[in-house]
């Protein structure tokens, strides 16, 4: 024992006090000139042992989210009226960018059937069909400009949804034929109605108070 603390006071592992020396703190890894905290071991034990348990528990919610059916009915209710676009270009630049959020033409990719992603894009969907639907244009919707000011601001297509959509991601030229082709294609074809924005308020408000995405509890 003696001579094992005089190899950890060599190698400045233990102070030279005889009253702060705890034996068994330290052990000898391979000889007495390459000694190795236990401590230190142990915490990195410990370390590994959170990770692991952190690990399973996000699997265990992985699955246990997976038992929430809300996100995967993907639903695509019949077209009740279309909007008539004023060119196949602009259809064409609307579908890419917009046409999943904004119409009842929705694709569903496989990954809309995995939570929680499934619950994002169902949300999304419907707060976006909610807002403006080109296959219902004989319901109410917003008027141009606000339309064209969510496009021009970079609000739409939204952020979320470009990275796994390259023909969301307009260039700047694009951007402008799309607000130039819709100001053309609502002229050319109005909406039966077009909702004012108190209206456009409530039915936000109304939306946030629906509550919040659904959980795996």
């Amino acid at each position: 024992m003696q001579t094992g603390r005089l190899n950890c006071e060599a190698h400045g592992l233990l102070p030279t006090s005889d009253s702060s020396y705890a034996p068994g703190s330290y052990e000898v890894a391979a000889g007495a000139s390459n000694l190795v905290p236990i401590k230190g071991a142990w915490n990195r034990y410990g370390a590994r042992r959170i990770i692991g348990f952190t690990v399973l528990g996000a699997f265990v919610l992985f699955l246990l989210a997976q038992a929430v059916p809300y996100g995967r009915a993907h639903a695509n209710p019949p077209v009740t009226r279309a909007l008539k676009f004023d060119t196949a270009t602009t259809q064409e630049l609307f579908t890419g960018a917009c046409g999943d959020c904004h119409s009842n033409l929705t694709k569903w990719p496989w990954y809309t059937n995995v939570a929680p992603v499934s619950w994002l894009v169902a949300h999304d969907v419907e707060d976006g069909r909610a807002r403006f639907n080109v296959s219902q244009w004989d319901q109410p919707q917003p008027d141009i400009q606000r339309v064209l000011k969510q496009i021009s601001s970079g609000e739409m297509p939204d952020w979320k949804y470009k990275p796994l959509h390259p023909s969301a991601q307009l260039s700047t030229a694009q951007t402008q034929a799309l607000m130039n082709g819709l100001a053309r294609s609502y002229a050319k074809d109005p909406p039966s109605l077009l909702r004012s924005r108190s209206a456009e308020r409530a039915a936000a408000d109304s939306r946030a108070k629906s509550g919040p995405l659904p959980s795996a509890e």
